[in-house]
């Protein structure tokens, strides 16, 4: 009995999408004989200009937006001068300590301590001590803490120095 339930809903289901889809082909039918050609309706509307106007403003858009870029990557590039310059003179004023104390926070990864670093000038690359410390499975062996590192380490000393308790 179930078998004819199922197969009665499923039969009836048909009819109804079989029904609905010529009405719809029947009305649609006549829709269909009547369209007409779009651009000549784009150019009766005089959307035309519209869409040129558009394409000028977007343009004009562009343009403005490169030259922000352009004025951002000047302003960045006079930053970096300036604290270069900054570094020089410091480094000129006052000697280069031997050591750096660096801490490495719980839940670093090894971008962030290869950014670290980085940031305190005890590598020049970031890429190749992420690069050396995936060789040497190292990524994760890094001790939270501070540690004091050598200026003049290398990256083999200095992922020694990062993963020693």
């Amino acid at each position: 009995m179930k078998k004819v339930c199922i197969r009665s809903i499923i039969i009836g289901i048909g009819m109804g999408m079989i029904i609905t889809a010529s009405f719809n082909f029947l009305w649609n039918g006549k829709q269909i004989n009547s369209e007409v050609d779009t651009k000549q309706v784009v150019m009766e509307a005089g959307l035309e200009k519209s869409i040129e106007n558009m394409k000028k403003d977007l343009e004009l858009k562009k343009e403005s937006q490169d030259d922000g870029m352009q004025q951002e990557k000047m302003v960045e590039n006079n930053k970096v001068q300036e604290e270069t310059e900054k570094a020089k003179e410091d480094d000129i004023t006052q000697e280069e300590p031997s050591t750096v104390w660096i801490t490495i926070k719980a839940g670093m990864n090894t971008n962030n301590i290869a950014k670290l670093l980085y940031k305190e000038g005890l590598i020049s690359n970031t890429a190749e001590f992420v690069d050396l410390a995936y060789a040497k499975n190292y990524t994760r062996k890094f001790i939270a803490g501070k540690k004091a590192v050598p200026t003049n380490s290398s990256l083999e000393e200095l992922l020694q120095i990062l993963t020693e308790r």
